[in-house]
């Protein structure tokens, strides 16, 4: 066979692949990582609707017990270079709990006052608030230090970046 038609070949494989993806979300078993991220390719990924990735329904604020006044610490997300990628948000501080939403790369969330930082399973997590352009707010668990690149964990990186800054939340 050709070089050329076994390019063709390898690259007929690829898109076929790529056309088993859903944009439904999949019950699959626990992951140990609370990061997910695209493969890096120079191939475009289409980034899905959060509407679709979803598993709850937006929480609305003011949060149960915060008064309209009250200022939340502002972070940004960062999940590598790739604007596709996420940072999945937990409905408990565990890689093992429901998955509330992925979260874009290089967003605003905000801190939850009055909370703390838990160190669950290997992983210091925040509590947070984040809104989407269209002003859904989700409350739910991102970890700080969850970083990937290669299927390899660096808890170095920080995945949640204080901005030092305060926002009414």
């Amino acid at each position: 066979m050709s070089h050329g038609r076994m390019m063709g070949a390898m690259l007929i494989i690829l898109l076929l692949a790529a056309c088993n993806l859903s944009s439904e979300p999949q019950r699959s078993p626990p992951t140990s990582t609370p990061f997910e991220s695209q493969p890096a390719t120079d191939l475009p990924v289409p980034t899905p609707a959060l509407t679709d990735v979803n598993a709850f329904p937006p929480t609305s604020l003011p949060l149960p017990g915060a008064d309209s006044g009250r200022l939340c610490d502002v972070y940004t997300t960062y999940s590598g270079t790739l604007s596709t990628n996420v940072l999945s948000m937990r409905a408990e501080p565990s890689p093992d709990s429901a998955q509330v939403l992925r979260v874009p790369n290089n967003v605003q969330v905000y801190r939850v006052p009055d909370t703390q930082e838990i160190e669950a399973e290997g992983y210091h997590w925040l509590n947070v608030i984040y809104a989407d352009a269209a002003q859904n707010r989700y409350q739910g668990w991102i970890a700080r230090d969850s970083f990937m690149t290669g299927g390899v964990r660096d808890p170095s990186i920080l995945t949640l970046r204080s901005t030092g800054r305060q926002a009414a939340c």
